[in-house]
């Protein structure tokens, strides 16, 4: 089910909602939430960049030998950056939290075999990009590994990129972006 039929789906449960005879406050409470996830459904489409876009890339890189760590914390995110990067042949394996991304990446070390890029946004529950970039770059120190970790982020305060550079990250993307620059900062 695409979002734009989901956004038909919300808006006939609204239109059936106000057409209700039972006014009371449950029914106005529903519609209310339900006109809410309507907008934010239609600002996530909003968001997902479109079929025209995906049929101009550049170039998609063969990152078939690549195991990429993939530590994002919002759905629609992991899902368009995984559909994405699966289009290069690499294998993801995903995080929701810079606490679980610790934890694989410790588990790839411990078997010898490192991830070979990490995309980290910067702002996650539980364990954020920052920390979670100190801990892997801590687990790195006195081994031939520094995998490369790109900072995912909305905000391109200089500030915040500079604090992310300085606790080990490679490079930066802004949120949204588009397949063409994670195709770019992979290669």
């Amino acid at each position: 089910m695409d979002i734009e039929n989901i956004i038909k789906d919300f808006d006939e449960i609204i239109r059936l909602c106000n057409k209700g005879k039972d006014n009371s406050n449950n029914s106005k409470e529903l519609n209310n939430v339900l006109s809410s996830i309507f907008s934010q459904a239609h600002e996530l489409q909003k968001k997902i960049p479109s079929t025209q876009e995906n049929e101009n890339l550049n170039h998609i890189p063969d990152l078939t030998s690549y195991h990429i760590l993939l530590a994002e914390d919002n759905n629609v995110n992991m899902m368009v950056a995984e559909a994405f990067m699966k289009k290069t042949g690499c294998k993801i394996t995903c995080a929701e939290n810079g606490l679980v991304a610790v934890e694989k990446y410790k588990a790839s070390l411990k078997a010898g075999k490192p991830f070979d890029l990490i995309f980290l946004d910067m702002q996650m529950p539980v364990m954020d990009g920052f920390a979670a970039t100190k801990n892997i770059r801590f687990m790195e120190s006195g081994t031939p590994y520094k995998t490369p970790i790109i900072a995912l982020t909305g905000n391109v305060l200089d500030l915040e990129i500079k604090k992310a550079e300085n606790l080990g990250t490679n490079d930066y993307i802004t949120k949204p972006f588009s397949a063409n620059i994670l195709y770019e900062k992979s290669a």
